[in-house]
């Protein structure tokens, strides 16, 4: 996979803000792949980061979960400056909380 294509911090960022719209609407993986035409297993690999999300798909999750897309990156600056790509995403985490370091929790 070329360097470009490899996720990033950013990606496993906008990957939890997903995880956390989708739980807050209580909708499952699958609902929400059905909504999008995407299987669950797809959705759960934007939500770890494993996958990028384009900016097309990226459009229509925002409309699929009732958000501006912006939401997605809310906070992002400050925890890219803070955190770098070392980051992970905590599956025990809810809004409003930030990805922790490896190692911490």
């Amino acid at each position: 996979m070329s360097e470009n294509k490899v996720p990033s911090g950013i990606d496993r960022i906008v990957g939890q803000r997903l995880r956390w719209r989708r739980r807050e609407l209580k909708l499952t993986q699958e609902q929400l792949g059905e909504e999008l035409g995407l299987t669950f297993q797809q959705v759960q690999k934007y939500e770890k980061g494993v996958n990028r999300i384009s900016a097309g798909r990226l459009f229509e999750m925002a409309s699929a979960l009732t958000v501006p897309i912006t939401y997605f990156y809310e906070g992002v600056d400050d925890l890219l400056e803070t955190v770098p790509a070392m980051m992970t995403v905590h599956e025990a985490d809810a809004p409003p909380s930030l990805p922790v370091i490896d190692g911490e929790a």
